[in-house]
């Protein structure tokens, strides 16, 4: 027995092999419906009442296994089938048989090489649910605990309310402070440093004024931007450092301090060049966090090494990339991303990705409506309903006569929403 993750694209299309999952037999297969429940393995109770996850979809059975649900019920089956995982837009199956496993792989390189048609329209609707699927009375006693925690809630704040309405009444009021607080030319007031960087704050001259005038020094301050945080050379030269230590959690925290500081251009290229080796760190953690931090600190000149990682075998390499190159928000890493759209696995990074970089991946993007897979074209047409613009409007008004039904949705709703901004943009 293996395990076997599925698409929910594959099984809402029926996408399948004609290949028993259970035993692997292949005559008198048909799609069964079937009911699939997963919840966290140690969590408590309550929490498992929340987080449990139904799927309803439908897989290929034979006779012997696709017969009453008195033998395959829920979380239960007698031949072994369980649920692994659930995510967002797939499910992951255990005991499946090997034979179904070896089908499915050359079912889905021959749907690759064009060896076998589009697949057809969708037959069912994968369904996801919450619950714990025990019925009403699960649900019921759910409802009762969130009712019973609301009204504690409510008579808590309640409470606090009174006492501090008999505080604000009873208690001495404090003397107002003698001199206000100045806001010059200088440094801000009160502002204290933090300690492992430089704070710029917003400066403000207060105009001259009688006692009627306006409190000028709180607007100031109640006016005040966000707070920049600038490294000073010391912790740069520490966080360099730690950029090039064997231990994958030094390498990481250094990362997550560069990606949170404001980028200076006197040691930009240093920065990045230190980021750029710490990408290729085997540790998914570590690479993870300098791919952020170099999203933020590159140029479009650091953009070679994520787009050749994107060739990697490692998946976790591909997704590092894949942050870098969103946030240097460049053409040529666009093209780059937008090339791991036709790839089941990379697609749904490759879409957040893109959605990231804005207008700059539209025009790696709209080639993609012309795509030979289906799937291909649905994923572009999301990233355009997201980022598109004038430069997308041709290929958008053409998809939606594509013949596949769910592509042409996707179209439409995507050019509805770049005719949207379009209008915003130009009222």
């Amino acid at each position: 027995m293996a395990d076997v993750t599925l698409g929910f694209d594959e099984l809402e299309t029926n996408d399948l092999p004609p290949v028993c999952v259970a035993c692997g037999a292949r005559r008198d297969v048909n799609f069964v419906g079937r009911t699939f429940v997963w919840s966290p393995l140690f969590a408590p109770p309550v929490l498992k009442m929340v987080m449990t996850k139904r799927l309803a979809a439908e897989i290929p059975l034979c006779p012997a296994h696709g017969g009453p649900r008195l033998f395959a019920y829920r979380r239960f089956h007698w031949w072994g089938l369980k649920t692994v995982a659930v995510g967002a837009d797939r499910i992951t199956l255990g005991g499946v048989d090997e034979e179904f496993v070896e089908a499915l792989h050359r079912w889905r390189e021959k749907r690759q090489r064009g060896e076998i048609g589009e697949p057809p329209p969708r037959r069912s609707r994968v369904r996801v649910g919450r619950g714990t699927g025990g019925g009403g009375a699960a649900l019921k006693v759910l409802g009762i605990l969130l009712a019973v925690m609301a009204v504690l809630v409510v008579v808590m704040m309640g409470g606090m309310f009174v006492l501090m309405g008999v505080g604000m009444f009873f208690l001495p009021k404090a003397a107002p402070p003698s001199t206000p607080p100045a806001v010059g030319a200088g440094p801000a007031a009160n502002v204290e440093p933090r300690p492992e960087g430089v704070v710029v704050a917003l400066l403000a001259v207060a105009p001259q004024g009688g006692p009627a005038a306006p409190p000028w020094a709180p607007l100031a301050l109640a006016a005040r931007k966000d707070t920049f945080h600038v490294l000073d050379d010391v912790d740069l030269d520490k966080a360099l450092t730690d950029l090039g230590s064997p231990d994958p959690n030094v390498v990481a925290a250094a990362a997550k301090k560069l990606a949170k500081a404001t980028p200076t251009g006197a040691r930009r290229k240093e920065t990045a060049r230190a980021l750029r080796e710490a990408l290729m760190n085997p540790f998914p953690t570590a690479k993870e966090a300098a791919a952020a931090a170099l999203g933020k600190w590159g140029t479009a000149d650091d953009v070679r090494e994520p787009i050749l990682m994107l060739t990697n075998a490692d998946p976790n390499a591909r997704a590092a990339a894949m942050t870098a190159l969103a946030g240097l928000k460049n053409e040529r890493g666009a093209v780059a991303v937008a090339g791991r759209l036709t790839d089941l696995w990379d697609r749904e990074k490759a879409r957040k990705a893109l959605e990231a970089m804005g207008p700059v991946a539209e025009k790696a993007v709209a080639p993609l409506l012309n795509d030979a897979d289906p799937r291909t074209r649905v994923e572009a047409c999301g990233v355009l309903k997201a980022v598109g613009g004038s430069d997308s409007l041709a290929a958008l008004e053409n998809a939606i006569h594509d013949p596949n039904p769910n592509v042409a949705r996707a179209a439409s709703e995507a050019l509805e929403a770049v005719k949207g901004r379009r209008k915003v943009e130009r009222p």
